[in-house]
């Protein structure tokens, strides 16, 4: 009877320890959902953290990023995948023109700036946004 108590208590034990490393995991999700899809101001050339909802002035420029859906699905240990299965879909606005496109560690080139997904966690995507020079825009 005495292991049968030590046993439960044992178990309790590991599921409330579990419990609150999941919570502090999931503690800057939770902020975020109980303050709603409260939009960020972010700067050029910094990494900045959305989750899926929430959006992101840029500092200084006419440029708004919107986390449409964040894609969190690693390839598993040990296995060869095609795809990383890390990255997500964000939405762009600019002066007026909006544009949806995938978000990757390649990045994307739209209206004169590069977005680039720098991370990708179970809800939130790290992102870096800068100017595209000219001398990078091509001939």
């Amino acid at each position: 009877m005495k292991v049968l108590k030590i046993v439960v208590i044992l178990l309790v034990a590991l599921l409330l320890i579990t419990g609150i490393i999941i919570l502090y995991k999931n503690l800057e999700y939770i902020k975020f959902r109980a303050l709603g899809s409260k939009a960020i101001e972010a700067n050029l050339n910094e990494n900045f953290i959305l989750f899926e909802g929430q959006e992101a002035q840029i500092k200084g420029e006419n440029l708004k990023i919107k986390a449409i859906e964040v894609i969190y699905s690693p390839c598993p240990r040990n296995t060869m995948c095609i795809w990383s299965g890390l990255g997500g879909k964000i939405e762009i606005r600019n002066d007026g023109n909006t544009k949806t496109v995938s978000l990757n560690e390649i990045g994307s080139e739209e209206f004169g700036y590069k977005v680039t997904g720098t991370a990708v966690s179970t809800s939130k995507l790290t992102i870096k946004v800068s100017k595209v020079s000219q001398n990078d825009s091509g001939p």
